[in-house]
């Protein structure tokens, strides 16, 4: 395997078009068409089949933006070697703050990356120090992009990565998540309520169902997780601004999290139909918070808080960018039987408003 810094404006395009076949559809919206900083592997055909896109965020501080690998250079150990290719790059250029955005369920990153030094910061810790175009940057990366949480790895402040185990625990455990979970459903709640024009019976019934669909979810969820063993909640850092946001003005795009092993090197292979069932189950309670709307007693209340959460129930069945963090998305990673199911359910439910 050969490897190559960017220097031409073909090799930056022929990346970014790499990397958009690697991440799907929707992924145009988020990987840059003309990456000028990056590192690409290419096979013994002259192949590009793997890069990393870095980006400077701040005088001190730098991002693995996109790291990638195609379907015919993986179970070569390339993700790896590219990281520790970018990470060489951005610590001789003196970032002394590496960061990078990981998708929740993307083990093979998230283990990747902990070898490497990484954890998970608070979200503001790891948007605020570097620079004015590093917080803009960092805010839109995580603005709407459910299910992704930023990762660090400070100089100042992460273990060297020949300490980490892989039965090492993280140091969350899963009150953190949960109340983060909650705070973000009050928040929504209260701007609902506030921008509701059926007065206090609105904001009392419309706080009931957000704050009680984000407990149900949790307790729905936890049993078919547990199967696995000790578990902790991950509250992505992903969709939080656009869940406030909105919340604020009177709409609720749901920002859930989901449960994980306790663990800091763990396995999705391993987890997939703990996870998977999980989020299924997830998905169900939200269904029947939405059935309960038909028990309340004032028809206006009752299909306001219909339009409410019919869009929930559709953002939560698309299983595409930029609803990774939905149970949609993991449910079809997991059992295509078992999505065809819950779609039907959705799509009957939101028929039942109309008839």
């Amino acid at each position: 395997m050969e490897y190559r810094s960017v220097s031409t404006n073909n090799e930056s395009k022929q990346m970014a078009s790499l990397a958009r076949r690697v991440f799907g559809f929707g992924s145009g919206l988020i990987v840059p068409s003309n990456p000028k900083w990056g590192i690409y592997a290419l096979n013994g055909n002259g192949e590009m089949v793997g890069g990393v896109i870095l980006k400077r965020i701040g005088k001190k501080a730098g991002m693995i933006d996109f790291i990638f690998v195609d379907a015919a250079g993986r179970g070569q150990g390339l993700g790896p070697e590219l990281l520790r290719r970018g990470l060489d790059e951005l610590v001789s250029a003196g970032c002394e703050d590496q960061l990078a955005l990981i998708r929740d369920d993307n083990t093979p990153s998230w283990n990747m990356f902990a070898r490497e030094g990484f954890s998970i910061p608070s979200w503001f810790r790891g948007i605020y120090p570097y620079s004015l175009f590093g917080f803009l940057y960092l805010f839109f990366m995580t603005f709407a992009n459910t299910g992704y949480s930023l990762w660090l790895r400070s100089k100042a402040s992460n273990p060297a990565p020949e300490a980490l185990e892989e039965t090492a625990i993280h140091r969350h455990g899963p009150l953190r998540g949960i109340l983060i979970s909650l705070l973000l459903a009050i928040i929504a709640a209260a701007g609902v309520g506030r921008f509701g024009r059926v007065g206090w019976a609105w904001l009392i019934s419309a706080a009931a169902m957000i704050i009680g669909t984000g407990l149900l979810r949790i307790l729905f969820s936890f049993p078919f997780a547990r199967r696995y063993g000790k578990l902790r909640y991950q509250n992505a850092h992903g969709g939080g601004p656009w869940s406030v946001g909105l919340g604020l003005l009177g709409a609720w795009w749901p920002h859930f999290g989901m449960w994980v092993p306790r663990e800091h090197i763990w396995h999705f292979s391993r987890f997939k139909g703990f996870e998977g069932s999980a989020a299924f189950a997830a998905w169900m309670a939200t269904l029947v918070v939405y059935a309960t709307t038909y028990l309340v007693p004032w028809p206006g209340i009752s299909e306001s808080l219909r339009a409410l959460f019919t869009p929930v129930l559709i953002y939560q069945a698309i299983p595409f960018i930029p609803f990774e963090g939905m149970d949609g998305y993991r449910v079809f990673k997991w059992s295509r039987g078992w999505y065809a199911a819950g779609l039907l359910i959705t799509a009957a439910l939101i028929a039942l408003r109309f008839f």
